[in-house]
């Protein structure tokens, strides 16, 4: 198949731009937009089975709203394991036959600080907002440049992310 337009489920710019530089120059014709595209799961998800499930509806929307010839997509969320609130991220990269492929990452273990408010029902982004005293972090570096000293940004996790769903979806020797 012939890439010419791969539609990110997402305008968060952070996450288009992650998929621009997963693309790099492996697919240099190809064009890549946002478009918005609702999750149709919790503002913030709280197990891996309720995040993997956001980032393919976000993919397949994106997919069904758009000319594009792939959707990708990405949901954070968290998930509990024992007393530790864990971070998870799920890309899920779905083409016009219907291949999908997922991908998974980010998965680091939280503050107590962070997962305390996580808990007891807030999201991320505006948890993030307020411990920091910044606005619209996860339009930045999120979460995870913060907690990392940004040695780890959310651009740097969803591009991972988006190569590994992509190289799956693309590489049909392995189907």
């Amino acid at each position: 198949m012939k890439i010419k337009h791969i539609v990110v489920g997402s305008t968060n710019p952070i996450k288009v731009a992650a998929v621009v530089e997963a693309i790099g120059n492996r697919l240099p014709k190809a064009t890549i937009t946002g478009i918005d595209a609702k999750s149709g799961v919790s503002e913030q998800p709280m197990t891996d089975v309720e995040t993997k499930r956001g980032a393919k509806n976000r993919a397949k929307q994106a997919l069904t709203q758009s000319q594009a010839d792939i959707a990708i997509s990405f949901e954070g969320g968290v998930f509990q394991t024992g007393a530790e609130l864990w971070n998870t991220i799920w890309c899920c990269a779905i083409d016009k036959k219907g291949n999908i492929e997922f991908a998974n990452g980010g998965r680091i273990k939280l503050p107590v600080s962070i997962g305390r408010h996580i808990i007891k029902g807030q999201e991320m982004g505006p948890v993030m907002d307020k411990l920091t005293k910044r606005k619209n972090i996860k339009h930045q570096e999120g979460m995870l440049g913060i907690i990392t000293g940004n040695w780890v940004t959310r651009q740097t996790v969803y591009a991972n992310l988006a190569q590994l769903a992509l190289g799956r979806l693309l590489t049909i020797d392995w189907q």
